[in-house]
């Protein structure tokens, strides 16, 4: 008896095992199954919230215009440029459009006009960084300034184009945007940088809230990117003195810079000098108009210059300060 009752208890043991091997296998093999199936339809439900997103119009103007026989004659100007930018275009109305982070971006009502306004500058630092690559001795590392950003349609391309077109923007480093609005929706930049480091692409590096009208801050922040290892105003003038080449140049880009914005940005380009800013592209939206007045534009000014400039300044503003405080008895 007792030995059917062990037989007994080793078959129910035997068919509890199997029955337990039966469910891993399945759950298994179900559940890769079920995750894909999952993807897949938030894939499709992605791409159906993007389908009539404003980047998809962008790629098929661009890619009719981009032509040689195309009446546009700006974009049959940059064929190459164009068609690279409608490669990375693409990728990105396959990968992002239909997620909340990008919509700002790729759904924005101008987006074809920016991008047609970003190619020309975007050959431009083409070129510049092919004659420049080809002739110089000195290191050829640089950082791009996207001025006056919005968006930041023009600094996005760039980083994206990067690891796509090799030697054309070979160097860069990263890519500063800057703007007065601090409300602007960056989303897009942020969900950017999140693979920067896995693509090889640079980093876009944030300024809110930077007024161009500000010069010697301005200045003094474009100098401290420069410098790379000063980490305070106050370490600036120390560096400044040094010798330049030990500065990492910039080339600074302003797209559709309104009223007095344009002819500002000059000053800043000429106060930080030619060694460290070799390259602006400037592309004014509008001039203000100079009837019975007269824009000033900074010139070149050497570090201890600007110091004894600045303290005058500084000086002036405590006198000021010190006679608003002042009253009769």
């Amino acid at each position: 008896i007792n030995r059917r009752m062990m037989q007994f208890h080793l078959k129910q043991i035997q068919r509890i095992v199997l029955l337990c091997c039966c469910i891993t296998f399945f759950t298994f093999a179900l559940i890769p199954q079920q995750s894909t199936r999952q993807q897949q339809l938030q894939q499709q439900i992605q791409h159906q919230a993007g389908a009539g997103w404003e980047i998809h119009r962008a790629i098929q103007r661009l890619q009719s215009n981009g032509r040689p026989s195309s009446p546009n004659t700006v974009l049959s100007d940059f064929p190459s440029t164009t068609a690279d930018v409608v490669r990375v275009l693409q990728s990105w109305a396959k990968d992002y459009a239909g997620k909340d982070e990008w919509k700002s971006l790729l759904n924005k009502r101008n987006l074809r006009h920016e991008i047609e306004e970003s190619i020309v500058a975007l050959h431009h630092l083409r070129e510049w960084r092919k004659s420049r690559v080809s002739t110089t001795t000195i290191s050829n590392t640089f950082i791009a300034v996207d001025a006056c950003c919005g968006k930041g349609v023009f600094s996005t391309l760039l980083s994206y184009l990067v690891p796509q077109c090799g030697l054309c923007y070979a160097g860069l480093s990263r890519i500063i945007l800057l703007d007065k609005n601090e409300e602007i929706n960056w989303n897009h930049i942020q969900a950017a940088n999140a693979n920067h480091t896995l693509e090889k692409r640079p980093f876009l590096e944030l300024w809110p809230g930077t007024n161009l009208h500000e010069h010697d801050i301005m200045v003094e922040r474009l100098l401290l990117a420069s410098a790379g290892t000063a980490s305070s105003i106050s370490m600036m003038t120390e560096v400044a003195k040094e010798d330049d080449a030990s500065s990492i140049p910039l080339a600074i880009t302003g797209i559709h810079l309104c009223k007095t914005l344009s002819p500002t940005l000059v000053g800043i380009v000429n106060a930080l000098g030619k060694e460290t800013v070799p390259y602006l592209c400037l592309a004014p939206c509008c001039l203000p108009k100079t009837r019975n007045h007269k824009f000033p534009i900074h010139l070149y000014e050497g570090p201890l210059q600007r110091q004894a400039r600045m303290a005058v300044v500084k000086a002036k503003k405590e006198t000021q300060t010190e006679k608003q405080q002042t009253f009769a008895c």
